[in-house]
């Protein structure tokens, strides 16, 4: 098909689109009230709008929202009356009527105060229990709380619908909440895990749900960055406070800990602290609350999302810490400052700093897809050095104007040590070996957004990024009968390796997208974006005598240097149209991508382009469930392999090469929802079913000789197929929740063996149940996690590996003063070439006095001293199944204060 066809297309289907958005204009009609004070103009939240529908029983109930506005739809030619009331003020009665004049229309109400004079006030009703409105719901936190509540973790477990898990993580019927907000500005990062930790239970008033929250309001229902997320309301006297907590422990030996965080709210001011010591296995913030901090941003604003996603895993990764550790010394800092001028313009930074030292020991098989006589076993034990520096810095004017710029700046370092002795063994072959690696990872990010209403109709966002970075390797090998190619020509029972290699990268980024809205319930969207990136790599292999390690003494093996660059940048234009009418949702529009990719080695140079529709459609049938229908096509490039041109020296006793010029993928997903909700029972059943197409993908395959081991990255002609089935069942009461989870995986995919590409199965099954019950004086939390594992052998055989975990959460609330917290666990690995079972147990006795804000505990932690936890991981190259040891046993005495 001709460039011309799909212009004719394009062109048809724009037609058609913007047709049915007419049609539907001409149909309904949308009347948005603002109730004000008719004296001072102010707002008048919570006003009560009732009215009956014509085709409806009953009457319909609606209340305004913070900025006084509330909506009412009508169908065409429907006539109703509304009856504004709010307490202190005279009721109004207004008619409307839908006709084709007034199909989207504003109307402001002026509320006039009563002229009735009280000479006394009783006040016989109160706020109710719970107030629903379309896409909010409002708890009076008050009725529903027995006095024994701390934080806001336990307050929120108290209320219908809300949960929040060991892990901290909370969830509203079933759904993840996104951010926490408190006076609706975000609490810290806004990461829900930190919030219910630390804010006082006895600070909160009310808790407001907020299913589309949006920092932007010019953003507000445009589907950007819209966010399930919880907006905490203070009471009157706590709107200005300090709060926190300071711990110390120890076990008068090798295990210390010393933590304090403290937190400053006030409605312009807000300062955080979060300082740590810990030579235990209970880390300052958990990986998931890092991950919130240091991690990426999912650039909602971008609707093809950003291209270096993985790259920008990668970079985080860098700064994470590791969870498999048994022993560990690290320090830990982390500040935010937040200041809100006169005029809503904010300037947010977050500073972390981050020192370990952590020991580790494990044992390792991997499987190759030629078959068992390709296993390789290592057992390696050692110790890493950490040191992680993150900024981050956010500038941003009045976020609820009609103009908004933003500027964020971000840098990341991360420096580590890492020494480790390996026992290595590839068939018949075995080697021994110590490494000592230096690794140096740094970024610089500047990005400044513009984002701009120029009529009620019309916005526009602007994005430009500059991201620059460098990564130092500097890895030495003391090897001892290791696998070497013939064509280093050195010795290789013994023998001493360096590898240096060097890495920057510049990446530009630039984004315009314009929103024009039909009405209130359909809208075009035009983008256009821009990226490119230009990494440039050298380095050095040197080889020489066992225990030398400078590398004047050491000789040059192999070179490479700025010759192997890569450049590539890619450019797509798109129009999409987006609907939201009654029980349908609607996104279908095209895209045109256009690559370009040179390699300055050999010249190489490859161009492409491709236009890909795309589709998102969702229906709630009869009011029994939402449908759903999913398309999206994905055109990226293999980035991994870029500089690999030739034969290098990669990891260890691995050479890693790239057979001719890589192109893009092109990956197609189709994907079937299905979600009922039983909002009574407060009960969610979520069913998804994904099919994936990948044309040309890269795949990696593995040669096998006595003197050499080779990963060859290649790209394969044969398309690979993925099929994923999810379900997910959630029940929720005030005192009992349930969630229960399973899902399978099919891949069916080719790898080279020897000069073949033979055809491969695999597949995956996955179950997880969550369980927890509340009473008086006990809470009881237990979550079962299991999974079976194919993995494919060109032989026509399979095995299986199969992983699990039982963690059971009991905590006994024995009096005002004492309580006791059990966690017995289990996990298993269980698989031909390893097995193992390990059961750890925690056992936490605590007594409180001064009101509970002074806290002495006795923690002993894994009190059966289990050695290893098990881990797999299957993919179409290799599977790697891990035994990692774990924290030894000991019993920590601990003294906390809370502020």
């Amino acid at each position: 098909m001709g460039k011309k066809t799909y212009g004719k297309c394009f062109f048809i289907v724009l037609i058609l689109l913007y047709g049915f958005g007419l049609k539907i204009n001409a149909q309904d009609c949308l009347f948005r009230l603002q109730i004000t004070d008719s004296l001072s103009g102010n707002p008048l939240e919570y006003s009560n709008i009732s009215f009956e529908k014509p085709d409806q029983a009953g009457w319909e109930i609606l209340f305004s929202d913070r900025e006084g506005w509330v909506g009412v739809e009508l169908n065409h030619g429907q006539e109703i009356t509304i009856n504004i009331a709010f307490l202190g003020y005279l009721p109004q009665a207004i008619p409307l009527r839908c006709v084709q004049n007034n199909l989207n229309e504003e109307l402001l109400v002026k509320m006039a105060p009563s002229d009735f004079e009280f000479d006394e006030i009783i006040i016989t009703d109160k706020f109710p229990d719970m107030v629903e409105k379309k896409d909010t719901v409002i708890y009076n936190v008050s009725e529903f709380l027995t006095g024994n509540e701390e934080k806001l973790r336990d307050l929120l477990n108290k209320l219908p619908g809300l949960h929040v898990d060991r892990n901290n993580v909370v969830t509203y019927n079933g759904e993840v909440v996104r951010a926490i907000l408190v006076e609706y500005d975000r609490f810290f990062t806004g990461d829900p895990s930190l919030a219910v930790k630390f804010i006082p239970a006895d600070a909160v008033d009310k808790v407001e749900v907020l299913e589309a929250h949006n920092d932007f309001s010019i953003l507000q229902g445009l589907g950007i960055n819209d966010e399930l997320a919880l907006n905490i309301h203070l009471k009157e006297d706590r709107k200005q406070f300090f709060f926190g907590e300071g711990k110390v422990g120890t076990d008068f030996g090798r295990h210390n800990l010393g933590h304090n965080n403290l937190f400053y709210y006030s409605p312009k001011f807000n300062a955080n602290n979060i300082m740590d010591w810990s030579t235990t296995d209970q880390p300052a913030l958990s990986r998931r609350e890092l991950v919130k901090m240091i991690g990426m941003e999912i650039n909602n604003f971008d609707p093809k999302r950003d291209r270096d996603f993985m790259r920008q895993i990668n970079d985080m990764q860098s700064i994470l810490q590791t969870g498999y550790h048994y022993r560990l010394n690290a320090v830990t800092g982390l500040k935010q400052i937040k200041y809100k001028f006169k005029n809503n313009a904010s300037v947010d930074v977050i500073g972390l700093g981050r020192y370990s030292k952590n020991r580790f020991a494990s044992n390792q098989s991997v499987l190759f897809p030629e078959g068992l006589s390709a296993l390789q076993t290592t057992e390696s034990s050692g110790y890493v050095n950490n040191h992680n520096y993150f900024v981050h810095c956010d500038i941003r004017s009045n976020p609820s104007a009609e103009a908004i710029i933003n500027y964020r700046f971000q840098y990341r370092n991360a420096r580590s040590t890492d020494r480790r002795l390996k026992n290595i063994k590839i068939g018949s072959v075995e080697s021994n070996d110590f490494e000592f690696l230096n690794r140096n990872n740094s970024s610089i990010l500047n990005e400044i957004r513009w984002i701009q209403q120029w009529q009620k109709n019309i916005s526009t966002i602007a994005i430009y990024r500059l991201n620059t970075g460098k990564n130092d390797h500097a890895d030495v090998y003391n090897l001892s009968n290791v696998l070497l190619p013939d064509l280093y020509g050195i010795d290789f029972e013994k023998v001493q390796l360096r590898h240096d290699d060097h890495m920057t990268y510049t990446e530009h980024y630039g984004l315009f997208r314009m929103n024009y809205s039909l009405n209130e319930r359909s809208n075009f969207l035009f983008f256009s974006r821009i990226n490119s990136r230009n990494p440039e790599v050298d380095g050095e292999l040197y080889g020489g005598e066992r225990g030398v390690i400078s590398v004047p003494q050491l000789i040059p093996i192999d070179t490479f240097s700025t010759a192997i660059s890569f450049s590539e940048w890619d450019l797509i234009n798109g129009i999409r149209y987006q609907l939201k009418k009654g029980k349908l949702e609607l996104e279908t529009g095209l895209e045109h991508q256009y690559v370009t990719l040179s390699r300055n080695d050999k010249e190489d140079f490859s161009q492409s382009s491709s236009i890909a529709p795309h589709l998102n459609i969702s229906y709630n049938f009869l009011g029994f469930a939402q449908l759903g229908l999913r398309y999206q096509f994905d055109y990226s490039v293999p980035r991994f392999s870029h500089y690999r041109p030739k034969l290098n020296f990669n990891e260890y006793n691995r050479f890693s090469s790239t057979t001719g010029f890589l192109i893009p993928q092109k990956q197609h997903s189709t994907a079937l929802s299905l979600r009922r909700t039983l909002p009574r029972n407060a009960g969610t059943v979520f069913f998804t079913f994904r099919n994936t197409y990948i044309q040309n993908p890269v795949n990696a395959s593995y040669e096998f000789s006595n003197k050499a081991f080779i990963t060859n990255f290649f790209q394969s002609d044969k398309n690979r197929r993925d099929w994923m089935l999810n379900m997910n069942i959630s029940r929720f009461r005030t005192n009992r929740r349930l969630i229960f989870t399973i899902s399978a995986n099919l891949s069916e995919f080719h790898n080279r063996v020897g000069n073949k590409e033979l055809p491969f199965n695999q597949w995956s099954a996955m179950g997880r149940v969550n369980y927890s019950r509340t009473w008086d004086n006990m809470e009881l939390s237990t979550s079962l996690n299991s999974s079976v594992r194919s993995i494919p052998l060109n032989t026509g055989r399979e095995q299986l590996a199969w992983t699990g975990d039982v963690v059971v959460n009991f905590d006994w609330f024995l009096s005002d003063k004492w309580s006791l917290h059990l966690e017995p666990g289990i996990s298993y690995l269980k698989s031909k070439q390893l097995d193992q079972v390990s059961v750890p147990l925690h056992l936490g006795i605590e007594y409180k006095i001064l009101n509970n804000r002074l806290r002495f505990k006795l923690d002993g932690r894994n009190l059966t001293n289990a050695d290893y936890q098990g881990i797999s991981s299957v993919s179409p190259s290799l599977t790697t199944i891990s035994n990692h040891r774990i924290f030894p046993r000991y019993v920590l005495l601990s003294v906390t204060y809370v502020y």
